[in-house]
């Protein structure tokens, strides 16, 4: 399949804090489809080392369905990012960071994707600083300059450990029960 996609995103802050982060443009995302994140959900979905923390999808400009990265970010109901559209338009906008407790605190990178062509990528300037409350975007994918249909935002923070569940700690003693009455009846 070949791919046509000329991505021309220009990034501003609205604002001149000091200490606003910023992002630069980091390439087209490789996933099928030009999607950003694999099939399987979001604990799947990792980008340089970060984990996604939660994809927001729209329609024509209209949100729609929110998905978190429950397994890593428990803490993540979605309201910790707020995007808006600038007013007529649906590629261009704002979004903003407000983490809550237990929240990861930063943003390392996120991506937006227009239709069936490729997610653009940006990238968090660490030495840009640590204010996500306005960061701007302007998109135009391909040569029908779509409208955004999906925002995904990643993390550094590393997955929480999966706890083994008390059931497998049972069944491994059951089966260990079975092992020792076995050699029990063969000696």
């Amino acid at each position: 399949m070949k791919f046509k996609a000329a991505a021309v995103v220009a990034f501003a802050l609205a604002g001149t804090s000091a200490g606003a982060a910023t992002f630069t443009f980091a390439g087209l995302a490789s996933g099928p489809g030009g999607n950003a994140c694999p099939p399987g959900g979001l604990a799947n979905c990792v980008y340089n080392d970060s984990y996604a923390i939660a994809k927001y999808n729209f329609d024509d400009g209209v949100a729609g369905a929110v998905e978190t990265n429950d397994i890593i970010f428990p803490s993540i109901d979605g309201s910790e990012f707020t995007i808006s559209f600038n007013s007529g338009s649906t590629k261009a906008g704002t979004w903003s960071f407000s983490p809550g407790a237990g929240d990861p605190t930063i943003v390392t990178a996120f991506a937006i994707k227009g239709g069936s062509g490729g997610a653009a990528i940006y990238e968090w300037d660490p030495s840009s600083g640590t204010d996500f409350s306005s960061i701007s975007f302007d998109m135009a994918l391909d040569a029908g300059d779509k409208a955004l249909s999906n925002i995904t935002f990643w993390d550094t923070t590393s997955p929480a450990p999966v706890p083994l569940p008390a059931s497998a700690l049972l069944l491994l003693a059951g089966m260990g029960g079975f092992a020792m009455l076995r050699r029990r009846k063969a000696g």
